[in-house]
């Protein structure tokens, strides 16, 4: 089954189960035909005409049945099967096995008859509401469980790759996560990697830090996020914090020391929606230094300052940016320019990027006046 039909007859399980539904959903495999019956949304009974599938077959590997007499008869047993005589009637009647063992094999028949499904790119299936069929021992089967179980018995390698993609992308845990991971019938390896997704992880981080082959990694990741257990595999999210560290990593490549103070309080009064931008600061005498320092214009002294500096936002709550070139970013909100005054109005003259306001010039003559 490729991706999309993996993630299709998941999706049509899960429909199934969460509208407790009644009916057949019909699975064609390579040619061949399956029938799986549900009631109120769990799977009661599953039937196939794939010669690999054969029901009798099925009851005699794995030592279901060890004696040659036994063997033989099931296999007459099959040949009296009819459309009102099914060969689980006459297994129960002949006493060949009781009722609850012979659940647990049909059980386990039907996760082979879904692995076989799953496990191949050539597969449809199509759900058929208000449907039943007699049955002498329905089986009762969470559509997650079976959606786990069908996954474990999947063996196409390259299919399993194909629908994980790339280890460079992530996953984080769903909506319930917690929930379904105490109702589910985790594997060894499953509960090994859900336990190592409490919050966005790697793909490829997973494989190093579980400890456990490749291959069942990537078995576990298909069958946590069929069953809704983590969220479906995305590129890694980047956040504020992270455009953030990765601007101070710049600065520093760049030959600029950020100081610590100035770039939190940049952090903190930011806008989300407009990057900052890292620009070298002049010194007193206009020219750029790069070794290290950055000198505050008119302070005659070197002094480490943020490489950029964002004020609070104005009145009409539109952001001034400000260049680090001859401002200093205060804990109190304002800024301090290299002249020494300090706006407090949230509105911070920048040469050549934000306006000079009418209450800037008058605060400009007014000093002018007094000095």
């Amino acid at each position: 089954m490729s991706e999309s039909s993996v993630v299709g007859l998941s999706e049509s399980l899960h429909d199934i189960a969460d509208h407790r539904k009644t009916g057949v959903l019909r699975l064609s495999v390579n040619g061949r035909f399956r029938m799986a019956f549900f009631e109120e949304g769990e799977l009661v009974y599953v039937v196939s005409d794939a010669p690999e599938e054969s029901l009798a077959a099925y009851f005699t590997r794995a030592g279901r049945f060890e004696s040659a007499a036994e063997r033989l008869v099931l296999f007459q047993l099959e040949k009296e099967v009819t459309r009102k005589k099914s060969l689980v009637s006459l297994v129960l009647e002949q006493n060949l096995r009781d009722a609850e063992t012979v659940r647990v094999w049909l059980a386990d028949y039907a996760f082979d008859v879904f692995g076989r499904a799953y496990d191949t790119s050539d597969a449809t299936a199509k759900f058929t509401g208000g449907i039943q069929a007699e049955h002498p021992l329905p089986i009762r089967i969470d559509v997650s469980h079976l959606i786990l179980e069908a996954v474990h018995r999947m063996e196409n390698e390259g299919l399993i790759r194909s629908f994980v993609g790339s280890l460079a992308q992530c996953t984080a845990p769903a909506e319930g996560f917690t929930g379904r991971l105490t109702t589910l019938p985790l594997s060894f390896f499953d509960g090994l990697v859900a336990s190592q997704i409490t919050a966005e992880a790697k793909l490829e981080d997973l494989l190093i830090v579980t400890g456990i082959p490749e291959a069942e990694v990537l078995k576990a990741l298909v069958a946590l996020r069929l069953t809704g257990v983590i969220e479906p595999f995305h590129d890694r999210r980047v956040s504020d914090t992270d455009r953030l560290l990765r601007q101070r990593q710049e600065a520093v490549e760049s030959g600029f020391v950020v100081d610590s103070e100035t770039a939190a309080a940049a952090s903190i009064w930011r806008p989300a929606c407009s990057p900052t931008k890292i620009t070298p600061a002049p010194d007193h005498d206009g020219r750029i230094r790069r070794d290290g320092a950055i000198r505050s214009a008119g302070a005659g002294t070197a002094r480490p300052l943020g490489a950029v500096a964002v004020s609070r936002p104005q009145a009409e709550g539109r952001y001034g940016p400000v260049e680090a070139a001859g401002f200093r970013v205060h804990p109190d909100g304002g800024i301090r320019g290299g002249c020494g005054e300090l706006c407090r109005g949230g509105s911070v003259l920048r040469v050549g990027a934000v306006p000079e306001t009418e209450r800037h010039r008058h605060a400009r003559r007014v000093r002018a006046r007094a000095g």
